[in-house]
């Protein structure tokens, strides 16, 4: 089993090193947590940012003219073009852009600038090819089980008048533009994208002080990042299981596979629905259905390969975790994604 992400064993100590040489672990683990605190809140800035440009170009393409003023630019695309800024075409246009351009920029200034290293988890074989194949299936089970748990929990709450905020995959304005655009983004582009950063870049970080903390990171951030319970529950689960794979195959090329098949599977009824394909339903049932059968043998045969190493660098339990979680930086991005969940639940219930 390769574990590239394990921790490096030169920053392991014990209580009988010399206090100092802890206390410069500490100071490493706190200069490398700010450093991937801010690159994780200068990437939400950085796409929100090039969504401006996005919008900002829009509106010089369409009047051929060019203004300052965002409150002209929201006015012209809502009141004249709203079917064009709403339409499937456009937004997935637009977040398969700004996604792209974030990551590009994030991973010129974590290396140019930052210095940061995060070893190299592209690392391809026909060995984690395999790995994927084998526990796609078993992703998937743990993906239907929280979505389920969490979908009778909003429909609980529902029920006492407090409505929670659903993601909507529908295709508006169907062609075969936004049909190919939607595919790209959803089972190509997101997947990419998500795995390096949660995965690589947050692991690659920060799993040489240990495991635990690097892993539950990843996955916390990789749930909220999805914007509304719904997702977020089911994404904290996947993304924990994410990252065990990751660690145990030193690369994130299964979990971008498992990824990218899982997307494709959960958004299969709408990314066919405007093509009519006969009995697609029939055959998405039964990709269900062994999809699951597979995934629950392989949890319960194979479950050993999701151990990990639990060793930390500083020598006294949980100290690594609670460094990690006390950061100013990773607090102040964690605050924030909460904070976008929690005022998203309000509008819906004003």
């Amino acid at each position: 089993m390769d574990n590239n992400y394990n921790y490096d064993p030169k920053f392991s100590f014990n209580y009988g090193f010399p206090s100092e040489e802890t206390l410069k672990i500490r100071n490493s683990l706190f200069r490398d947590c700010t450093k991937l605190g801010g690159l994780l809140l200068f990437y939400l800035l950085i796409t929100k940012l090039y969504a401006y440009i996005f919008y900002y170009a829009t509106y010089g393409v369409l009047t051929g003219s060019i203004t300052l003023s965002f409150q002209a630019v929201r006015s012209y695309l809502t009141e004249e073009h709203q079917s064009l800024v709403t339409s499937t075409t456009y937004s997935m246009a637009l977040n398969a852009s700004v996604t792209v351009l974030g990551l590009i920029t994030i991973l010129i200034l974590s290396k140019t600038v930052l210095k940061m290293s995060f070893g190299s988890f592209f690392k391809t074989g026909s060995g984690n090819v395999k790995r994927a194949v084998v526990w796609m299936p078993a992703c998937f089970v743990v993906n239907m089980i929280f979505s389920l748990a969490v979908s009778y929990l909003t429909e609980m709450l529902s029920y006492s008048g407090i409505a929670i905020p659903t993601p909507d995959f529908s295709v508006r304005s169907p062609g075969r533009a936004a049909i190919v655009l939607q595919i790209l983004y959803v089972v190509v582009i997101a997947p990419v994208i998500e795995e390096v950063i949660y995965r690589g870049i947050i692991l690659g970080t920060l799993s040489k002080y240990g495991n635990p903390a690097a892993i539950l990171l990843s996955a916390l951030a990789f749930g909220l990042m999805h914007s509304n319970i719904p997702q977020a529950a089911s994404a904290f689960a996947m993304g924990i299981l994410f990252a065990v794979i990751a660690i145990n195959c030193g690369s994130v090329v299964p979990t971008i596979i498992i990824h990218s098949l899982n997307n494709l599977i959960a958004n299969f009824s709408e990314l066919t629905e405007p093509f009519d394909i006969p009995c697609c339903e029939q055959i998405l049932n039964i990709v269900i259905i062994a999809a699951a059968l597979v995934g629950f043998y392989v949890l319960f045969t194979r479950y050993s390969f999701l151990k990990y190493d639990t060793a930390t660098a500083l020598p006294q339990k949980g100290q690594v975790t609670k460094a990690v979680f006390s950061n100013p930086m990773v607090v102040l991005y964690l605050g924030y994604m909460v904070y976008t969940i929690l005022v998203s639940i309000i509008k819906v219930n004003l």
